[in-house]
C-alpha cells in the first residue's frame, strides 16, 4: 500500500471514544425500531378535541309513538279530493216546483210560482186571442161599411186594448228572477248537497 494511500485512509480512523459512542447509538437505534414500528399514529386534533358518539341502535330496535290525532287526521284529509257540488240550471218556476218536490216547505213556494206562470200564460194567451179576434170583426165592420162608424171604430178599439191589457196582466203575474232566487237560496240552504242556480 502507498504512503498516499495509508495517508487517505488515515483520515477515516476515529478515536476508541467515538468509535463506542457510534456503536451505542446504532444499538439502540435498531432496539427502538420494532417498537417504533408497532405504535399507531397520533390521531389528529378534531378525533381528539370531539367527543365520541354513541352508538345508535339498530333500526327494529327504534320505537316510533303514535302519530297524533291532528296530524292522522291532516293527513287522512289530504288523500281525499274535494268534490264540490254541480249547480243546477233553473230558470222555469215549473221545473223548480218539480226539482223541489222532496222538500214540503219549498216545493210548496216553488209550485206557488209556477201556478203564477201558468196563469200569466193563459191571461196572455186568452187575452191576445180575444183581442186579436174583436181586432179582426172591427176591421171587417170597417171593410163592410166602407167607412168606420160608431159601431166598427169600438169594436176595433175594444180588441187593441183587450190585447195590451192581457198582455201587461200577464206581465205583472209573471213570476221574474228575483221570485226564483227567494226559492232557491231556501233551497241550497236547507240542502247544500244539491245546489240550483237561477
Amino acid at each position: 500500500m502507498s504512503k498516499t494511500t495509508c495517508n487517505r485512509l488515515g483520515y477515516l480512523r476515529l478515536r476508541p471514544v467515538t468509535q463506542s459512542m457510534l456503536v451505542a447509538l446504532i444499538t439502540a437505534g435498531l432496539a427502538a425500531s420494532p417498537a417504533l414500528a408497532q405504535e399507531p399514529p397520533a390521531p389528529p386534533m378534531s378525533a381528539v378535541s370531539a367527543p365520541a358518539a354513541s352508538p345508535s341502535p339498530p333500526n327494529d330496535k327504534i320505537e316510533l309513538g303514535a302519530a297524533p290525532a291532528a296530524t292522522a287526521k291532516a293527513a287522512e284529509c289530504a288523500c281525499v279530493p274535494v268534490e264540490f257540488p254541480i249547480p243546477v240550471f233553473v230558470d222555469d218556476p215549473i221545473r223548480l216546483a218539480e226539482l223541489t218536490r222532496s222538500d214540503p216547505l219549498v216545493f210548496e213556494q216553488a209550485d206557488r210560482l209556477a201556478s203564477r206562470k201558468s196563469a200569466a200564460r193563459n191571461v196572455a194567451g186568452a187575452g191576445v186571442v180575444l183581442g186579436l179576434g174583436t181586432l179582426g170583426i172591427g176591421t171587417m165592420m170597417r171593410l163592410h161599411d166602407a167607412h168606420w162608424r160608431a159601431g166598427n171604430a169600438a169594436t176595433f178599439i175594444s180588441g187593441g186594448v183587450l190585447t195590451i191589457a192581457s198582455i201587461l196582466v200577464a206581465w205583472a203575474i209573471w213570476p221574474d228572477r228575483d221570485d226564483r232566487m227567494d226559492v232557491i237560496n231556501t233551497w241550497n240552504q236547507r240542502h247544500p248537497q244539491s245546489v240550483l242556480w237561477p
